[in-house]
């Protein structure tokens, strides 16, 4: 739940930190974007930020390790989720997606 979303979140953060040291007149996170072609979400809906008192890349929605938040949980309907099977598959001038889910019981 709560603790996942924040880890996904602050794993993030050493790359977004590293990319300010090699370029501190840069923004992160388009940095990350313009060099991998992918841009770096926070899970819990915020924005990546420099914290200049901490000195390092912050959420929005729950700061960093080194000054912790409590932050939004997993929404109910996901966490109803037992297992989901996933596939992508191109097809004739497109691409096809299937997903199957089983709800918990």
């Amino acid at each position: 739940g709560f603790q996942m979303v924040q880890s996904f979140s602050w794993s993030n953060l050493p790359i977004l930190n590293e990319w300010h040291r090699l370029f501190p007149d840069e923004d992160p996170v388009e940095l990350h974007r313009k060099f991998w072609h992918r841009r770096l979400v926070c899970p819990g809906g915020g924005e990546y930020r420099w914290n200049e008192e901490l000195q390092t890349m912050e959420s929005t929605v729950f700061v960093c390790p080194a000054a912790p938040r409590d932050g939004p949980t997993l929404p109910a309907a996901i966490k109803q989720i037992k297992s989901a099977n996933l596939g992508l598959s191109f097809e004739t001038n497109g691409l096809r997606a299937r997903i199957q889910l089983e709800r918990k019981e």
